[in-house]
């Protein structure tokens, strides 16, 4: 990884009803680090997460 920090998140998505209506949980799985060739991400996901489903990457929000 050419950058120690990340910039992206990677968070699975959950959709579920509740009371009628249609909900989403977000889950954050990992995180994104640009790689050495700076065209694309590389993927971090912590041990023991499984994955299925569509995972969202999103720029990194800074702490508030």
């Amino acid at each position: 990884m050419s950058n120690s920090n990340p910039i992206h998140e990677a968070f699975v998505v959950e959709n579920y009803q509740h009371e009628g209506k249609e909900q989403s949980r977000w889950h954050r799985v990992g995180t994104a680090f640009p790689n050495s060739s700076g065209t694309g991400f590389s993927l971090v996901i912590p041990d023991g997460i499984s994955l299925s489903g569509t995972v969202q990457i999103l720029p990194k929000k800074e702490k508030q």
